[in-house]
């Protein structure tokens, strides 16, 4: 086995077991010398391109589970075997709770709604008779303006007889008077 330091701090893997090793002096690739010394280069690519065992991807049990390549991300893992759906997600049930919650307020705001559409229309009905009470008053003020100038007049009008009743009754009597004379 032939061991070889390298003079910079990245990590160099056995071509031939495909595994780092580390140690207290500094990081060695170890070489099997029965490949017949595998070249520089081999080890420097293999320092930045690490080896992928892509043996484990076509296991039977792995083909199951592997990702799906329209899964999103969040959501990359199946659920386990037995439960169809999974649980569901916290977030899933915080929006589930606002929801009713939001439904029981839209209850309670049909409710008020039912009950400011009530009140509007009763406000309606006294906005109708209050202004069939103000047509009456404007009536009833018109009536009261004619009744207190028709009163004017027929007052003035009774001095006025008075007064000329009077005027007579004095000349009756003067005139009485003077034939009793």
């Amino acid at each position: 086995m032939v061991i070889s330091l390298l003079s910079d701090n990245t990590q160099d893997i056995n071509p031939i077991t495909h595994n780092t090793e580390n140690s207290r002096i500094g990081i060695y690739s170890t070489i099997d010398s029965a490949s017949g010394g595998v070249c520089e280069d081999y080890i420097k690519k293999a320092r930045y391109e690490p080896y992928i065992d892509f043996s484990a991807h076509f296991h039977p049990l792995n083909i199951a589970f592997a990702p799906s390549p329209y899964s999103m991300a969040g959501f990359d893992h199946s659920p386990p075997p037995g439960s169809p759906f999974g649980m569901q997600p916290p977030w899933a049930t915080e929006l589930v709770q606002e929801m009713k919650d939001i439904k029981s307020k839209m209850k309670s705001l049909d409710k008020i709604e039912r009950a400011v559409n009530q009140i509007s229309s009763k406000l309606s009905e006294l906005e109708i008779q209050v202004s069939e009470i103000d047509k009456r008053v404007a009536d009833t003020e018109h009536a009261a303006t004619f009744i207190t100038a028709q009163y004017e007049d027929k007052s003035t009008a009774l001095k006025e007889a008075t007064r000329r009743i009077k005027t007579l009754n004095d000349e009756c009597n003067s005139l009485d008077t003077k034939v009793k004379h």
